[in-house]
């Protein structure tokens, strides 16, 4: 993505990158502590990454919006019914 130049990023970015352009679904999140998702830089808002520890030490997913990370907290399993 443009504009994205930092050491801390290269890896998200390049991950994210990836699974937009080659379609690989499921996606595979990069994953990360609370402390280095919170030192990582020059990020756009929508971004998703995996949290090891962001639910009160439990693992969940963060999307990034207005300049923060807020956490989606995993929920009930998936049912078709």
């Amino acid at each position: 993505m443009p504009g994205v130049a930092t050491k801390n990023t290269d890896g998200l970015m390049g991950k994210l990158h990836a699974a937009r352009v080659n379609g690989d679904l499921p996606a595979q999140l990069p994953v990360y502590t609370v402390a280095e998702a919170n030192a990582l830089t020059g990020l756009s808002d929508w971004m998703v990454i995996g949290v090891s520890n962001g639910n009160s030490g439990g693992a969940c997913v963060a999307v990034r919006i207005g300049g923060v990370w807020l956490r989606l907290v995993p929920g009930a399993a998936i049912s078709a019914t």
